[in-house]
């Protein structure tokens, strides 16, 4: 198995699940996606908030951690640090916002973490999703739990991402009508565990996710920098909504292409029957799952346009 996660040759493990199956559900009515953008003044004064600095700041934390490795001591210190970092930020928000953080423990050391805030309006019910995995990993070592694997780019830059996404919508005090849900992955490096087993639940109790987005290495730009949207495991029409979003609102151009296998997190939600959507840098990165994935190597405004 190391070798064919090592090679990126798809394997979503699914022996821990129920028959080895992950649920599926299809609910009698999906929530709606917008048709065009329609928010953009208040889009753009959000815009105005993102901090490279944070990105920055936090990811030089996130890469202090020996490795992220899901059965490592680091690995569940790391997503300690997370959770920390969440209560913070709920911490520095105003009081009447329905904001809360948990941990979501696993069959495996490290636990995912999810923050949420709760929406008011009459889908408040409805959830959507940003996401992306915390763990990290060298497969060039023979033993992950002690190998040096910084994982800044994979996934560090993902992580803090997301984390942005959350300071900048929970400081601003703005409520919306759906519920908006910050995932970070334990296990993703071994076969997407993390995030199947909480689709896999999600799916299982039929919770209405309106839309799942994934954020999985978006710090190392090519050339030229573009958004390189997935085709595959994602949903069409969540992907023609994701266009939309990045003609509107992002400085740089997308391409599209297709992994070719659930390459990431995004899969998780796409076979347990949610709509998803991923947009990865267009690389190709040099160092993933070895111990110079380092933050020297990275260009943070690049990843700014992905929090836009």
């Amino acid at each position: 198995m190391k070798e064919m996660l090592a090679n990126n040759e798809g394997l979503m493990d699914r022996t821990y699940l129920l028959d080895n199956k992950l649920q599926h559900f299809i609910p009698q009515t999906q929530p709606s996606i917008p048709e065009k953008c329609t928010r953009e003044k208040l889009v753009n004064e959000l815009i105005d908030l993102l901090d490279v600095n944070f990105l920055y700041d936090n990811l030089i934390e996130l890469t202090q951690f020996w490795n992220r490795f899901y059965t490592s001591q680091f690995g569940v210190n790391s997503a300690e640090w997370i959770y920390e970092q969440y209560q913070t930020m709920i911490s520095n928000t105003p009081n009447d916002l329905d904001i809360s953080v948990q941990f979501v423990n696993h069959t495996w050391a490290q636990p995912s973490v999810i923050a949420s805030i709760q929406g008011i309006g009459d889908n408040k019910d409805e959830i959507v999703i940003v996401g992306a995995h915390l763990d990290s990993v060298n497969w060039d070592a023979q033993n992950q739990d002690i190998s040096r694997a910084p994982g800044a780019c994979d996934n560090g830059s993902g992580t803090v991402t997301v984390m942005e996404l959350f300071r900048v919508i929970a400081e601003s005090g703005l409520s919306f009508n759906r519920t908006i849900e910050f995932h970070h992955y334990a296990a993703e490096e071994v076969g997407l565990l993390g995030s199947q087993d909480i689709a896999n639940n999600y799916a299982g109790e039929e919770k209405p996710v309106a839309a799942y987005l994934n954020f999985d290495m978006d710090g190392y730009p090519g050339n030229p920098a573009l958004f390189n949207v997935i085709t595959d495991y994602t949903d069409s029409s969540l992907n023609e909504f994701l266009y939309q979003l990045i003609d509107t609102y992002a400085t740089i151009e997308y391409s599209s292409s297709d992994c070719g296998y659930g390459c990431s997190d995004h899969a998780s939600w796409d076979q347990a029957g949610y709509r998803a959507s991923f947009a990865i840098e267009n690389g190709p990165y040099p160092y993933a799952h070895g111990p110079e994935d380092k933050l020297e190597y990275l260009f943070l405004p690049y990843a700014i346009e992905y929090c836009r």
